[in-house]
């Protein structure tokens, strides 16, 4: 920070301006676990200290691997009221580079979980992504390549993380209009539209479990076969849905079932608007005839 002149004179409080530093330094990391200091340079009393400590191989870690926490400490000469903004530092952030990377730490919080359904299954989702940094009362963010080396890792206050959404797939020849499954004319139409959606959900299911025979761990092993159990269920129930259309008050009550929900979701898409429902197109793909 620096004052920034007013040219008033009674003025009871100072503006200030601020500006941008940037510090540049070397660390070697000891090989005592004695917490060590850093002045930074030009910095009028910031500190880094740094401590190291040996990982436990409860972790699956490489041999030799060390947890190396470093933390920004400000030990500037309080001022006073008047200008004690001086001595303040905003903003702050710590990015560290090494050209050897850093060791990926995989999530062992939920591992081996035998009370909660969703720990099991996150810690399986999951196991293939790693942690490099850890924040204290920040949030640290890892920057790796493309071949998941990380050689720099930063420090944020307001983290962003991209996140994959779940994108239906358009190659399945199935159709999913409802409009269009309420007006077949039979059973026999139903399962024309609808059974390629059963055959590819079953070719899903077989890749799914092709990866389960190689897996070296017994915890996650018998959560993705229960994954693929019930996946297998849902499908075959799928199936048995479809062939009970035979019965024709199944068959009605399923076409009136998707003609009700068709005019529900064009009601509310004209929300809004000054279109008429018969005029939309649905997202789902129906359209007006």
């Amino acid at each position: 920070l620096k004052p920034i002149e007013t040219g008033l004179q009674e003025r009871t409080s100072i503006p200030w301006q601020r500006l941008r530093e940037l510090h540049r330094m070397s660390i070697d990391i000891p090989d005592s676990s004695q917490p060590t200091t850093l002045q930074v340079p030009h910095s009028n009393g910031l500190e880094i200290s740094l401590s190291v400590r040996p990982v436990n191989g409860t972790q699956k870690l490489p041999a030799g691997t060390r947890a190396v926490s470093i933390f920004l400490v400000n030990k500037r000469t309080p001022q006073a009221d008047s200008k004690r903004d001086a001595a303040y530092i905003f903003q702050a952030q710590l990015t560290l580079r090494t050209p050897d990377g850093f060791v990926p730490r995989p999530d062992l919080r939920q591992h081996k979980s035998t009370s909660d359904r969703d720990d099991q299954i996150a810690d399986l989702q999951y196991c293939n992504d790693f942690e490099y940094a850890v924040g204290h009362n920040v949030s640290a963010i890892a920057h790796p390549n493309e071949d998941d080396h990380c050689t720099e890792i930063s420090t944020a206050w307001i983290p962003t993380a991209e996140v994959e959404k779940v994108i239906a797939n358009d190659t399945i020849p199935a159709e999913m209009s409802m409009e269009a499954i309420a007006a077949a004319e039979s059973a026999a139409a139903i399962r024309i539209l609808i059974g390629p959606m059963v055959t590819a959900y079953g070719e899903w299911i077989k890749l799914q479990a092709i990866p389960i025979a190689t897996h070296s761990d017994d915890c996650r092993t018998q959560t993705a076969q229960e994954l693929i159990k019930g996946a297998t269920c849902v499908n075959k129930r799928i199936a048995a849905g479809l062939e009970a259309l035979d019965d024709p008050n199944v068959l009605e009550a399923f076409r009136m079932a998707n003609r009700t929900i068709a005019i529900s979701m064009r009601r509310r898409a004209t929300h809004n608007t000054d279109k008429l429902p018969i005029a939309l197109t649905l997202p789902n793909g129906d359209r007006s005839s």
